[in-house]
């Protein structure tokens, strides 16, 4: 073992930098570009933006301006981000873009600062270590689902990657060490577990872990380990408690609306759902999603059987193989979600591609030159291949044109965002006076353009949607439709759409389309359309403002506005389906 940590070389850290900066520059353009070159984030990510601006104006925490306080968002501190985003200008989404840039660089230079630090244990030449750096990064650069996610989305993804990644760099360079912990290593990495706790709810999971394995590495050292435990874990949960008080106080409830809203109530459904969620990421990635797990593993029982865990670097394998099988574990716990290409299993990807290197490392360290060359080239190939099937994969499902299943496309959650947004600004020119409450089924773009009043009705947005069924059916993430709340709510219009006056509606086919038993709206929306006393009080109409040629309404019209809307002479009937609606 060692007594102390080697000394860093600054001209390999500043190269170091200079390598990740252009692989992430690089392989952010093309996922940029291949996702139509957004800048304005994807539906959810607009969610941040409305709060975050309401906040910003002194609206409070609400998502319509003078409505209830409502935590519709994933991350308190992306959304403190966005808000002071939002202090410094109206339009602050590139300034966004930008940070989840620096997250991401931040992320992979204290990864390869883990590299350097492991590879100077293993007393590896300064060309060794340069190549393990670029093979890092050639992982990194085969799955441009992690930039999509952790950057282009301008989600929370990016930060909460960094969280993690922090509290795995701070306990990989302890192992490095031979140091007993004590209370400053202790509160150093409280701090950083709260910086999890604040970054995602789950987050708390994820610092309880990783106070966990410091007090076991107190423990091993001949420290105390209720010592330890409490040394870092009564600062976390005093800020915990902190922020279940406020949650409490300020919202009335002690989770996230979010959690209300997508979680079932029901755990077998939740863990089949998480299942179903690994199981599919493991699908899509293949073996790489699982073969850095097997290695880990295999590493692990290796050097077990040889017996040449004499010196820190054998802790460290073992720390990113728990690292890896938690991150992997966590959203089965949590059902997964529904947007494509895995977010959730984005954040520990980094991570994931550590556990390839460290095969490499051991036969480097023990100068097995042959076994150390016939994995490098077998890595090399499976990275070559990989990274050609993983981009053309990308690159396919992202082209819209002539797909008819766009739903399994994350170029889509950018497309829901930029019509949202249209949508909402000709909703503006077209009720200028009478602004009208709409429900809506995606609640980022929509919402964050629209000045009239918004109802959520997939209830993230909406405590009362969110709490109105314990047990939630429905399509993954789109289960929390009642329609009880629906018709107490009462919305204006439902489902507003805006398009040009040559563009053909067919208001029967509008109707066919929510109708459809199959269909995933109808099936979201609980089958309401169908429902004798919706088809009563709504009617489908398509309708035009006298004053503002440019645009026709379409939607699902509640009667008694729609006849004091026409009673203003401003408003015309364009075309409307009789009422009551014919039967499904």
């Amino acid at each position: 073992m060692v007594s102390d940590s080697p000394q860093e070389n600054p001209a390999a850290a500043w190269w170091s930098l200079a390598a990740i900066i252009l692989c992430i520059a690089v392989a952010t353009f093309a996922v940029w570009r291949i996702l139509g070159t957004p800048l304005f984030g994807c539906d959810d990510a607009n969610i941040f933006f409305i709060y975050a601006r309401n906040f910003a104006h002194g609206n409070g925490i609400v998502y319509n301006a003078g409505g209830q306080h409502v935590e519709g968002f994933s991350s308190i501190l992306y959304f403190l981000c966005c808000s002071a985003a939002y202090l410094v200008s109206a339009r602050p989404e590139l300034a966004l873009f930008w940070l989840n840039v620096l997250f991401c660089i931040a992320t992979n230079l204290v990864l390869a600062f883990v590299i350097r630090r492991f590879a100077a244990i293993c007393q590896l030449s300064r060309i060794q270590t340069v190549l393990l750096g670029l093979a890092y990064l050639l992982w990194l650069a085969i799955n441009p689902a992690y930039f999509a996610w952790n950057i282009v989305s301008l989600m929370d993804v990016g930060l909460y990657t960094l969280a993690i990644t922090l509290n795995y760099a701070f306990l990989a360079t302890l192992l490095l060490r031979d140091t007993i912990p004590a209370l400053r290593e202790a509160l150093q990495l409280s701090a950083l577990a709260i910086l999890l706790l604040l970054t995602r709810p789950e987050g708390i999971a994820w610092a309880l872990v990783a106070i966990t394995i410091f007090a076991v590495v107190a423990w091993l050292r001949l420290a105390s380990f209720s010592g330890a435990l409490r040394a870092a874990a009564v600062p976390l949960l005093a800020v915990d408690a902190a922020v279940e008080i406020f949650r409490l106080k300020y919202f009335g409830y002690l989770l996230p609306n979010t959690f209300y809203a997508k979680v079932s109530a029901s755990l077998p459904q939740t863990f089949h759902d998480g299942s179903r969620y690994l199981l599919g990421f493991i699908r899509l990635y293949g073996i790489v999603s699982i073969a850095p797990v097997m290695l880990g593993i295999g590493g692990v029982v290796y050097v077990l059987y040889r017996n040449e865990h004499t010196d820190n670097a054998f802790p460290v394998v073992t720390l990113t193989l728990l690292f890896a099988a938690v991150g992997l574990a966590f959203p089965v716990l949590e059902g997964g979600d529904h947007f494509r290409d895995f977010r959730m299993y984005q954040s520990i990807y980094p991570i994931l591609g550590f556990l390839f290197l460290l095969p490499a490392m051991y036969f480097l360290r023990l100068k097995e030159w042959t076994n150390a060359a016939i994995y490098s080239a077998a890595m090399l190939i499976f990275a070559i291949f990989t990274w050609n099937g993983s981009w053309t994969r990308f690159s396919q499902h992202n082209q819209l044109q002539g797909l008819t299943n766009t739903q399994m496309r994350v170029r889509v959650e950018f497309l829901i965002a930029s019509q949202g947004r249209r949508r909402g600004n000709r909703l503006n020119q077209l009720f200028p006076t009478h602004s009208p409450s709409i429900g809506v089924f995606e609640a980022g773009g929509n919402a964050y353009a629209y000045n009239g009043v918004t109802y959520d009705l997939m209830g993230l947005n909406d405590p009362r949607m969110a709490h109105a069924d314990k047990i939630k059916t429905g399509p993954k993430g789109h289960q929390s439709f009642n329609k009880d709340v629906f018709y107490s709510l009462a919305p204006d219009i439902l489902l507003p759409e805006t398009v040009l006056p040559t563009y053909a509606i067919h208001l029967n086919t509008v109707d066919t389309f929510y109708r459809d038993p199959d269909g995933f709206e109808n099936q979201a929306f609980k089958n309401i359309f169908a429902d004798p006393q919706f088809r009563a009080a709504y009617s489908l109409v398509a309708m035009r403002n006298i004053a503002v040629p440019a645009f026709v309404c379409y939607g699902y019209f509640r009667n008694t506005y729609l006849t004091a809307l026409t009673a203003t002479g401003q408003y015309v009937v364009v075309d409307r389906l009789p009422t009551p609606l014919p039967a499904a």
